[in-house]
């Protein structure tokens, strides 16, 4: 499985977006495009992969659900939920002044500077190699998403 985790991207500030502050740091502009991997969908690749061993054997797989950047994912969740999120643009010293964890904040500006993109540098996504697999939307995992932390508020 490839890229960043949509669910996580929402659901912990992990990736920057805070969903109950309606808050997103981002570590620039949030417009480099990023390869995703819906959760469910990392199950429906591993079953696809397994049923198809001589293709896939000792195979360095990359699969996906769809590409996009983060502010796509904020106006996607703005829509849903009818609210405005802050978008701060940050350096990684003002993520680092600011008290995020280091770690956190490394792998967070890889993922927000365009390294996150799979496909960048050569790497194949062998999406369309399991043709079974319907993969979920950005659209659909961020309904979902919403649907789920609102039922859950603090």
């Amino acid at each position: 499985m490839q890229g960043g985790f949509p669910e996580y991207a929402i659901k912990t500030g992990f990736y920057g977006i805070n969903f109950y502050e309606r808050t997103f740091h981002a570590i620039g502009d949030g417009k480099k495009l990023n390869t995703w991997t819906s959760l469910p969908d990392v199950g429906k690749y591993v079953a696809a992969i397994l049923t198809r061993p001589d293709l896939t054997r000792n195979a360095d797989i990359r699969v996906s659900s769809f590409t996009s950047d983060y502010i796509s994912i904020i106006e996607l969740l703005e829509k849903e939920t009818g609210e405005k999120f802050k978008i701060y643009e940050e350096t990684v010293e003002e993520q680092l002044k600011r008290g995020d964890p280091p770690d956190i904040v490394q792998v967070r500006s890889m993922l927000l500077d365009g390294r996150g993109l799979v496909d960048r540098g050569g790497y194949e996504l062998w999406d369309s190699k399991f043709p079974e697999v319907e993969p979920r939307r950005l659209e659909d995992v961020v309904k979902l998403c919403v649907l789920e932390m609102t039922s859950h508020a603090p």
